[in-house]
């Protein structure tokens, strides 16, 4: 839908929320996607720092999706 600043906002308020509840899957799934909206909005640092974080996650927890993340990152 393009509205990235408010995608990020949003994601940015979910994060204490899944850390609250140790949700560590979803909180690597909305790292993974707020990565994907300061990417698009022209931040590729700070993608790639949410990637490499959602990445360690996934890793962690020994989720399939660390591959997915990690071709983000490459």
């Amino acid at each position: 839908m393009g509205r990235y600043a408010e995608a990020e906002q949003r994601f940015r308020q979910a994060l204490p929320i899944l850390d609250e509840v140790a949700d560590e899957g979803e909180a690597g799934e909305t790292l993974t996607r707020l990565g994907q909206a300061l990417h698009a909005t022209g931040d590729p640092g700070r993608a790639r720092d949410c990637w490499a974080g959602a990445v360690a996650i996934f890793e962690r927890l020994g989720d399939p999706r660390a591959a997915e993340t990690r071709r983000l990152l490459g």
